[in-house]
């Protein structure tokens, strides 16, 4: 039974491992380095009230112009509802890795050889008693992280997952497995 835990959780890294390495991410941080660097430290840490506060500050004092200003609230807005829908994503994978519901986990991994391969032997096996728990969540650029937990019979696995937001979701990006 531990090997075939084992071989699930190697096989569940390998999975998210490879997904989205040919996203198309949009970098909107350019636009706003130009601008203003604290401004550009606050939208990479998905800092959003403060960036909001910072954009109206250099709008008001006449550093930027009004559709500057508008294209910046436009990338922070998109980013705010990111932030929003990041929960619910990761719920939703829980619950679909748990009913072993292959193709919603094929649909947010990005589709290479290698994840169809494992995509597909993800439904060899049952993790319908697996529980998985995440912690503190941090954003850093078009990425969050977090550490996931995954509690099956008497043991328990802990797993590094990064996220990326592309195409106006998140995407599955990277797995590792912490010691």
């Amino acid at each position: 039974m531990k090997t075939k835990i084992k071989v699930l959780i190697i096989f569940c890294i390998s999975i998210f491992l490879f997904g989205c390495a040919n996203m198309q991410v949009n970098d909107n941080s350019k636009t706003i380095a130009v601008i203003d660097s604290q401004l550009l430290s606050e939208y990479n840490s998905w800092d959003i009230v403060a960036a909001k506060s910072r954009l109206n500050v250099l709008e008001n004092n006449g550093s930027i112009s009004q559709s500057q200003a508008e294209n910046i609230l436009a990338m922070l807005s998109q980013r705010e509802i990111l932030k929003e829908n990041f929960v619910p994503f990761v719920e939703l994978m829980k619950q679909h890795i748990g009913e072993n519901d292959v193709n919603y986990i094929k649909s947010h991994t990005y589709p290479t050889l290698i994840n169809s391969m494992m995509v597909g032997q993800l439904g060899h096996y049952n993790l319908s008693q697996a529980s998985f728990y995440y912690g503190k969540v941090t954003f850093a650029n078009q990425f969050s992280k977090f550490i996931l937990i995954i509690n099956y019979a008497d043991q328990s696995e802990y797993l590094e997952v990064t996220l990326i937001a592309a195409n106006n979701q998140w995407w599955i990006y990277d797995v590792k497995e912490l010691h």
